[in-house]
Order: C-alpha cells, then structure tokens, then sequence
C-alpha cells in the first residue's frame, strides 16, 4: 500500500520536517532521530481519544472457522472473537536552565555550548521514553503506561509470544517487532502540531539563588528551555510483538539464540507481511555480531529502507537500542 512505502510513511522525522522556520525542531528531530532507532522504525499516527491522550482500538483473538462442505451443502455460521483496548501515552517533560552571565561568558560560541547542554536532556528522554514503552509500569496512570513487559501476552513464558533463553542473572530482554498501520505504531496526541514532541525556549527570568557569602540568598537572571515528550505505542496486533526473554547477556550467544529467534519470526508469518526488527540491548547486539565470525549466522546487508551495512539475522533487521540495557528479573 502507498502509505505504508519508505519515502512517504508517517514517522516523527515526516511529521517535523519544516516545522519550525528557525530549524530548532528539525536539529531536534535529528538528533531524536540518531539516538532512538524506535522512531524510525515504527509509523506515528493521532490518538483518537477524546483528549488526545489515549487511543482506543479493538483487535481480534480468535479466527473463523470455515466450514466443510460440498456442493449443495449447508454453511454453519462461525463467529470470530475480538477484544477492545485502550493505549496511553507516556509524558515526559524536562527543562533546561542557565545563568543569562554564563551564556555571555561563552560569547559567540554560546549557542553552541547551549546546544551540548541541551542534547543531555534530548538523550535523556528518549531513553526514559523507549524505557517505559517496553518496561513501563505495572500500574498504568496519567503519568506511566503499563510496558510490553508488564503486560499480556509477554509478561510471562507464553507460546509464541514469550520464549524463555532460559538465563537467570544478568537478564536482559530482546524484542521482536514487526511495525505497521495495522500491527504495532506510535501514536501522539493530534492537538499537539509537532506530534507530540516539544522545545519550547522560554524568556530570560528573574530567580532566587543562595548566595556563597553572608548575604545569603540573591537574585540572578537564567534563561530557560522546555522539552516535552508526548507518545506512545500502540499494539493493533499482539502477534506482531514478540518478547525474547531472559538472556544472560554476560553468556556466549548459542544455536538455540538464533532457533528461538527465527521460531519467534516464523510464527504468524502468514498474517504479517511487514519488515521484521529485533530489538537488542548493546551487550546482546555485541555478542550477536562475535557469533557471526563462527557460523555466519548474522550476515551485514544493505538491504534496509536506509541503504546502510546493518547486521541481519534471515530477514530481520537487528537493531542496537541503548535504552534496553538495564537489569531485569527473571520472566516465568
């Protein structure tokens, strides 16, 4: 389908592009771009809540059954089974403060000494981002949305939707995801013009500090910037998640990596046609890449919507994401 093609699916860096005269977005784009691979994978589309801040849906969890017959034969009415749900968004939010006498100590080169300061929080937010998508909570609220790993069907060994590497320390997840309008997307709020992502510079204001000398507290003038973050993930499919639970990452990746991987890909493989990624965390990537010069079962291709040498395993896509390297307890 047209709107699912590489050059034109609706992703962030689409959604951004010339957005903001200044190019202060764009820079911010990019750079969310460089850091969060999720976001150039997955396609972004409004929420369609009431208050932009949730997505409602309804999946289907059963097939039909045909019937058997013969020519002249009666047709037996099968009914397929579904489910409503609901996503929320995750709201992240930081800002940014210096002292107006600190930028002039910079002189010309403050904007750019302003910049470095700033991509600390820009990486920090896609990290917290990406963290609470696949992590999240186990209690959802207005401010954190239940994770893929709090949630069925990937909260516990399921078939064919949670494998078990059978690790039990140093644990880290690995995840199957096959992007799409119908599959899995990121979603953002359609009152927000940026698609949910906000660097808003704020005016020169007058604070309150404690002083270094007997005079106790001062007044001094910062300058300020607001980042803001308002997205999240919603699953229209559950067979296009796939959660590869409890890898020792301080092991040697063996055969049964890559057979549990390749099980997880194939399963399903007649219901969805889209570009498969595995998600790994840098440890997990790293061994993934020694286990090649062994038995070549990871193979660098060009062959990506990107047009650059990117590790593969068959035909899925892996994909090195920062933010999944934190300890994790064991799945059951």
């Amino acid at each position: 389908m047209a709107e699912l093609e590489w050059g034109n699916r609706d992703n962030l860096f689409n959604g951004l592009k010339g957005k903001a005269p200044d190019g202060s977005i764009l820079d911010l784009t990019y750079r969310y771009i460089e850091m969060n691979p999720l976001l150039r994978i997955f396609p972004t589309y409004p929420a369609n809540g009431l208050s932009g801040m949730s997505h409602t849906g309804f999946r289907w969890i059963s097939e039909v059954t045909p019937t058997v017959s013969v020519i002249g034969g009666g047709i037996s009415s099968s009914v397929a089974q579904g489910q409503n749900f609901t996503e929320d968004m995750v709201l992240l939010e930081s800002r940014y403060q210096v002292p107006v006498s600190v930028l002039e100590h910079w002189g010309s080169l403050a904007a750019t000494w302003r910049g470095a300061q700033e991509s600390i929080h820009e990486k920090s937010m896609q990290r917290a981002w990406t963290s609470t998508i696949l992590r999240g909570t186990a209690a959802a609220s207005n401010k954190r949305i239940n994770g893929l790993r709090n949630r069925a069907p990937w909260n516990t060994v399921t078939a064919d939707y949670c494998y078990d590497m059978g690790g039990t320390s140093n644990l880290r997840s690995m995840w199957l995801v096959n992007p799409g309008l119908t599959t899995a997307h990121l979603i953002y709020n359609p009152n927000n013009p940026t698609m949910g992502v906000k660097r808003t510079p704020q005016p020169k204001q007058l604070v309150t500090v404690t002083d270094t000398d007997t005079n106790g507290s001062g007044k001094r003038w910062d300058e300020f910037t607001d980042f803001g973050f308002e997205q999240g993930l919603c699953v229209y499919e559950n067979m296009a998640v796939k959660h590869i639970a409890n890898n020792d990452h301080t092991a040697a990746v063996t055969a049964t990596t890559f057979n549990k991987i390749m099980e997880a890909r194939l399963i399903h493989s007649n219901f969805l046609a889209g570009q498969w990624y595995l998600l790994c965390d840098p440890h997990m990537y790293i061994n993934m890449i020694n286990y090649r010069q062994t038995l070549g079962n990871v193979i660098f291709s060009k062959d990506n919507p990107w047009g650059v040498s990117l590790p593969m395993i068959g035909d899925i896509i892996v994909l090195n994401i920062e933010a999944l390297n934190y300890a994790e307890t064991q799945v059951i």
